[in-house]
């Protein structure tokens, strides 16, 4: 939709500013800022109840990733340039040597745009390659990261998303795309058979590439 619109819209007047011209993409761009800079660093207030803090936490961290995700295919559309997501990034995850952790939501939101922008950053310029490794290096560090008394500074579920990532990206993005659905007895019988046939092996999954445009 936001391509087909750039499309047919490239330049409008502006309602401020005198009526001047402004491209849709500028727009775009200057709403995706105000939106990044308007996430929460923390998902929770400590201005909220405990009944309305959970809510409070589901709808913030989905807010936060769902924007990741939406970076991610403006980027894969040629509407922000590696340099802008640079900035995401670091912005984030901070730089390699800093000692900072991010909070988790913000690590996870990482992934999220990787995920999806990953095997274009791989064969694309420089800049996105070395954005890529350098992003791999620091997540691998925040991964390994330990907390006072020395237990791991992340949950496991961050620490196997930030494997998942960096299995991704080693196995060239190729992502397993499972087909899930309800089997009849003709179904599972069916299956045998071809798992028999095939010397015990069946094909359960379909692979396609990640983060490509």
């Amino acid at each position: 939709m936001v391509f087909a619109l750039k499309t047919k819209y490239p330049e409008f007047h502006a309602e401020e500013g005198g009526g001047k011209f402004v491209t849709f993409a500028r727009v775009l761009l200057d709403t995706c800022q105000q939106e990044f800079e308007s996430l929460p660093d923390a998902l929770q207030s400590p201005e909220v109840s405990d009944a309305d803090r959970r809510d409070m936490v589901d709808k913030n961290k989905e807010r936060f990733l769902a924007n990741m995700r939406f970076l991610g295919h403006l980027f894969l559309r040629n509407l922000l340039s590696t340099r802008i997501v640079q900035v995401i990034v670091e912005d984030l995850l901070g730089s390699v040597d800093d000692n900072a952790l991010p909070e988790e939501h913000m690590v996870e939101g990482i992934c999220e745009l990787l995920t999806a922008i990953g095997y274009t950053l791989e064969r694309s310029c420089n800049l996105s390659r070395r954005l890529l490794h350098d992003s791999a290096h620091r997540l691998e560090a925040l991964q390994a990261a330990s907390a006072e008394g020395g237990a791991p500074a992340y949950s496991k579920r961050i620490r196997f998303r930030i494997d998942d990532l960096l299995d991704l990206r080693r196995s060239d993005w190729q992502q397993r795309m499972y087909h899930e659905r309800a089997k009849t007895l003709d179904d599972i019988r069916r299956d045998a058979v071809k798992e028999w046939a095939n010397g015990g092996c069946i094909k359960q999954f379909a692979t396609a590439k990640a983060g490509s445009q």
